[in-house]
């Protein structure tokens, strides 16, 4: 069956603007992710937790939450069974704040203190960018930068109702597996670390 010139005109077009469409999207889309981490960049950097907050996943704040839990009544062997970054962690704020501000705080309140405090610092945070934005359904992958030059590593962004958040998680199990490693190469053992802090 032979496709009449007016359809294949009409095919084209619809195809057209399709693609058009896309392109628009994806243009939006890694626009909005980039301006969502220059801004997430400066408030950590000026040590704005309150507004670094809300540009982050929620599941940063349900971590905070499991830290302040251990902080208030984990055990010497439990904190040996976690990762250094999450000992470590605990233990910052079992020295930092005491038992009945602990008791009152929220996994949220843990995070905003800790941007707050200085614990990333502003040195670090401000050499960092996005390069190359990949979304596919609600979920973008970028690339890091630092310093101008690719890192080989991967920042995780997730659409969450009409906006972009980053998963600041994502950041501090990919820190947390590569001081592991370290650890390990150097053959110092985590106990010996933290055995003073214990």
């Amino acid at each position: 069956m032979r496709i009449s010139i007016g359809m294949r005109l009409f095919v084209f077009v619809v195809s057209f603007l399709v693609l058009s469409t896309f392109s628009v999207v994806a243009e939006s889309n890694e626009k909005a992710i980039k301006g969502i981490y220059a801004n997430y960049r400066s408030a950590v950097a000026e040590k704005n937790g309150e507004l670094a907050a809300k540009m982050v996943r929620g599941n940063i704040f349900e971590y905070f939450e499991r830290i302040r839990r251990g902080a208030l009544y984990g055990t010497r062997s439990e904190l040996l069974q976690l990762s250094f970054t999450d000992a470590v962690t605990m233990l910052r704020f079992r020295k930092e704040l005491n038992r009945i501000k602990l008791e009152r705080s929220t996994g949220m309140d843990l995070y905003v203190y800790s941007i707050n405090s200085g614990w990333v610092e502003s040195d670090t945070i401000s050499k960092t960018d996005v390069g190359k934005v990949e979304v596919k359904n609600n979920v973008a992958m970028v690339e890091q930068i630092y310093q101008g030059n690719k890192t080989g590593g991967r920042f995780i962004f997730e659409m969450i109702g009409d906006r972009w958040r980053l998963d600041a998680l994502a950041i501090m199990a990919s820190a947390d597996f590569a001081f592991e490693r370290e650890l390990v190469e150097k053959k110092i053992g985590k106990e010996e670390l933290l055995n003073d802090s214990l």
